[in-house]
């Protein structure tokens, strides 16, 4: 391996991902991006909103992936090659296989959201989508 991809948005899942990528040694040797997806702001249907609330929920949302970042980045310094950390707005599963594409990435490491089995077979899960879609491999953290 080479080139390793963690989706961290600060969830307990999150966590998980890191610790177990931290426990089974997938890092060591290995450049590691860290990465976050910003949610695009978008409201509920029938939600009444402004754009300048959803600019701000954005602005909001940015600066949580920003402090997310800085607190992974300080569990896995010294513990891989060398690591960045990005983030972007969007679809989440979306730009974690985007980004996968454009970074030539080996393995995506990411949190299993736990949802039950009714709620994934309706709602689909970010995991779900990405293991599904994903061209390299796939380390679902649970």
């Amino acid at each position: 391996m080479k080139n390793i991809l963690i989706c961290v948005d600060g969830s307990e899942g999150a966590e998980y991902a890191v610790k177990d990528a931290l426990e089974f040694n997938l890092l060591k040797d290995n450049n590691v991006f860290l990465f976050q997806v910003v949610p695009e702001g978008k409201i509920l249907p029938g939600t009444a909103s402004t754009p300048d609330f959803i600019d701000s929920l954005i602005e909001y949302n940015t600066k949580q992936a920003k402090e997310i970042l800085v607190h992974f980045s300080e569990k896995i310094e010294g513990h891989c090659l060398e690591y960045s950390t990005a983030y972007v707005i969007g679809d989440p599963a979306e730009e974690i296989l985007d980004f996968e594409k454009r970074n030539n990435i080996d393995l995506i490491v990411i949190g299993s959201r736990g949802l039950g089995k009714f709620s994934r077979t309706v709602l689909g899960s970010v995991s779900t989508k990405v293991s599904n879609n994903a061209t390299s491999s796939v380390f679902i953290s649970k």
